[in-house]
């Protein structure tokens, strides 16, 4: 109804409250901003406004980098154009489509350099390892702490794996085949494409490192092949092993590493949003504790505001429109019952057209009027709590209880005037939904 409060909507529609999204829409600018490539316009004015907030005549981009922590120079740059419009990858990729077909090419796999790269989070920290097997025996081993899980993802551990994969390669002889085999197919599939996307700075570093190795391998056949991680692969399981121990801080010596992964490695995009993201859910959970809705609400479900958010979301899915209506109107107390009716001023009086008790709430319609006794055993009954205490809770925040509770509304037919006959809902249609 349009009295129903702005924060009880927010969560029945799982948004976040509006200052909390105009918030995040004003960060979202600033990191599309800050990863913008030199030759933008406005690559030098956000550089500027982040390195100084001047007392006089601020522009939105002063105010914008005052109010959220990014640092364009530490941050990601997703170029425009990345590569030539003719251009190929030089290496293959092998996907299997079943895990026991990827164990079967493991096996059979003879390439004179075998490479096992992976990517981990764990601990607040992302690192990637490169395992190198020559002749069946390990041969290198190395290890990059990428950096905090706040500014980066596993997805740049699994990336910067591949060109770690690349390094041992350029210190070798007599090399003809090598395959890099790791168990992230998005990051298999990221080494295809030429379209500009966060993290393929990552990327654009591995075909470099590739180029290298061509240059001085020039007949080598490289290949990377997806396998599945947790299998008992022993090259796999050692790179994994191997990046929760860099994720840790245990890395290799930087002389070690291939120069360009000797500094910092730029914050992700993503990673940077999601943070962000998360905060503001975080703020939307502690302002909903201290709204006066809450202890209201609280009969109905007690969670913080997100987990309310996406109970009610799986609870909603599926449903025709006039349940879910009905359903928030009960939820919020926000509905045609005379409590409410008499509080917005359209009845002269809040009590029960029933049995005349005094406030006829939600929870004296659901739990209490005895003119609808013989309905609520039915409901009890068919919820299976006979013995045990009814509740609120009990009735409108489960979903296997949703097809019960219609049959209730339809038997009193207290909204029929309303909403007319509530169409019945299957449980099996609604499993089958989600």
């Amino acid at each position: 109804m349009q009295t129903t409060a702005a924060d009880v909507l927010d969560i029945h529609a799982n948004l976040l409250p509006m200052q909390g999204q105009v918030e995040v829409y004003r960060h979202r600018a600033l990191a599309r901003m800050a990863c913008l490539p030199p030759g933008h316009p406005l690559y030098r004015p956000i550089r500027r406004a982040a390195n100084r907030y001047v007392r006089k005549h601020r522009s939105p981009l002063h105010e914008l980098t005052r109010d959220f922590n990014i640092q364009p120079d530490k941050t990601e740059t997703i170029k425009a154009v990345r590569f030539p419009p003719h251009w190929k990858s030089k290496i293959k990729i092998e996907i299997a489509e079943s895990m026991e077909e990827a164990m079967a090419m493991e096996r059979m796999d003879n390439s004179d350099v075998k490479a096992y790269g992976d990517g981990s989070g764990i601990d607040g920290g992302i690192g990637a390892a490169a395992v190198v097997f020559r002749g069946g025996r390990r041969v290198k081993t190395l290890q990059l702490r990428v950096g905090s899980a706040r500014k980066h993802e596993v997805y740049d551990g699994e990336g910067l794996a591949l060109t770690l994969c690349t390094e041992p390669l350029r210190g070798m002889r007599n090399v003809r085949t090598a395959t890099f085999s790791i168990d992230n197919t998005s990051a298999i599939q990221a080494t295809t494409l030429s379209r500009p996307a966060t993290s393929h700075h990552i990327f654009d570093l591995f075909h470099k490192r590739i180029d290298m190795v061509l240059r001085q391998h020039p007949d080598i056949s490289i290949k990377i092949r997806w396998v599945p991680g947790h299998q008992g692969i022993a090259g796999n399981e050692a790179a994994d092993e191997e990046a929760k121990t860099a994720a840790r801080g245990d890395d290799s010596e930087l002389r070690k590493l291939p120069a360009p992964l000797r500094k910092p490695i730029p914050y992700n995009k993503s990673s940077l949003l999601r943070e962000f993201y998360a905060k503001q859910k975080r703020h939307a959970d502690q302002a909903w504790r201290k709204s006066p809705r809450y202890s209201r609400f609280r009969h109905v479900d007690s969670a913080t505001a997100q987990r309310a958010a996406r109970r009610y979301r799986k609870l909603a899915t599926s449903m025709p429109r006039k349940i879910t209506s009905i359903m928030m109107q009960l939820r919020t107390g926000h509905i045609g019952l005379n409590r409410h009716l008499f509080n917005i001023q359209r009845v002269e009086s809040p009590a029960c057209p029933k049995c005349s008790y005094p406030n006829e709430s939600v929870h004296h319609y659901l739990i209490r009027c005895p003119a609808y006794q013989n309905e609520r055993e039915m409901l009890q009954r068919s919820i299976g709590a006979q013995g045990t205490a009814v509740t609120t809770k009990h009735i409108l925040a489960r979903q296997e209880n949703i097809p019960h509770l219609v049959q209730y509304l339809n038997s009193t037919c207290r909204f029929e005037p309303t909403f007319g006959t509530f169409p019945d809902v299957d449980i099996a249609e609604e499993d089958t939904g989600e």
